[in-house]
């Protein structure tokens, strides 16, 4: 709500100025009352538009096979916009504040950084060989990328847009998921070649522990409470908890499907795994498990496209994005009902890809 510089709500203090102003002329004549009440009305208007944040609410897409990302206002379901980044953009992920989008081009070996008022690329950051993933710490200060090629992790800083720091010992051969830890003083990375989750510490930017045995690590996010960190582990169709604090796997869910990506809910309660069939006959599922019973509740297949690949929640927490990459789609699912209510097509670029983590909230005046 716009306020003055006062603190007093504009619209509140016209509309006490006009009973005034009413009571007022109203003595005198009930002509003198309506015109005193119009010359106000106008004034209203402009006061309460005047400098007025607009907010709204997007997921940012990227098209991986015609190197783009497409911009969906989550409210109407429709794109909005198109940009054209780096080769293969793979993951991306946004600025706390919501006015930048990082997009990880896998092909380009460099990071888009997008500017969400105006949907450009304001600058390109070069990096390791593959990026896969990134990761903004909560403070905004720092962004974590994979680089899958080159078994390293680029730390950028995100107020100059230069890589200050590379990550080499410690990790795998092959890390991809990244996840940052709520307070930013972890960073997870999953390493599929070598079946190890990877904790680096953001204070000194090293590695200081591994933890072994999750099958194919590929993606991974950690809980709003930062005690666990779930990890999909295609290599036997499941998803791995572990306890973030003993650094162990504390749980195994079962899936019997190939799981790519994840979305946790808000409150941590269902994860939604995204499970890639790899069929074009058989198009993909996704399980929702619930986290407390570590176990898969529902499977929810009906709307879900070919090659699913990311999996995310909009910014308030009411829908559910997934991108099939088979079948240049978007599926929306609620929450609430575990279903797909609408599938987006129009204007949906080639293979998409990744998608921002809890969407993006953008406001403008």
């Amino acid at each position: 709500m716009h306020t003055s510089p006062s603190g007093r709500n504009p619209r509140s203090s016209v509309r006490s100025r006009v009973r005034l102003a009413r009571r007022a002329a109203a003595v005198a004549s009930p002509v003198l009352a309506a015109a005193a009440v119009a010359a106000l009305v106008p004034a209203a208007e402009a006061s309460a538009a005047d400098g007025v944040r607009q907010c709204r609410s997007f997921m940012y897409v990227t098209n991986s096979a015609d190197d783009t990302v497409s911009a969906v206002d989550t409210a109407t379901g429709r794109v909005v916009d198109t940009v054209a980044v780096g080769a293969d953009p793979r993951g991306v992920t946004s600025a706390p504040d919501g006015r930048r989008v990082y997009v990880a081009n896998r092909g380009g070996d460099s990071v888009s950084v997008l500017d969400t008022r105006t949907n450009t690329v304001v600058d390109t950051v070069p990096v390791g060989e593959f990026p896969t993933e990134g990761a903004v710490l909560p403070n905004g200060r720092r962004l974590y990328v994979t680089n899958a090629a080159d078994g390293s992790v680029s730390v950028v800083d995100t107020r100059t847009n230069t890589v200050v720091d590379t990550i080499t010992t410690g990790l795998g051969t092959l890390p991809q998921g990244v996840a940052a830890s709520p307070d930013g003083r972890r960073v997870y990375v999953a390493d599929g070649a070598d079946d190890t989750v990877s904790v680096i510490s953001t204070a000194t930017n090293t590695v200081t522990a591994v933890v072994q045995g999750v099958n194919g690590a590929e993606d991974l996010l950690v809980s709003p409470d930062g005690r666990r960190v779930y990890v999909t582990a295609p290599g036997d169709d499941s998803v791995v908890v572990i306890d973030a604090r003993r650094l162990v796997v504390r749980d195994t869910v079962p899936l019997g499907l190939n799981p790519d990506d994840l979305a946790l809910s808000p409150k941590g309660g269902k994860l939604y795994v995204s499970l890639d069939a790899a069929d074009s006959a058989d198009p993909g599922r996704v399980a929702v498990i619930d986290t407390w019973r570590a176990r898969v509740e529902t499977v929810i297949t009906a709307g879900i496209g070919v090659n699913p690949e990311d999996i995310a929640f909009t910014a308030d927490g009411s829908r559910v994005y997934l991108a099939n990459a088979g079948s240049d789609s978007l599926s929306v699912i609620s929450p609430y009902r575990d279903r797909v209510t609408s599938v987006i097509t129009n204007g949906v670029g080639s293979e998409p890809h990744g998608l921002t983590d809890g969407g993006v909230r953008v406001c403008r005046r």
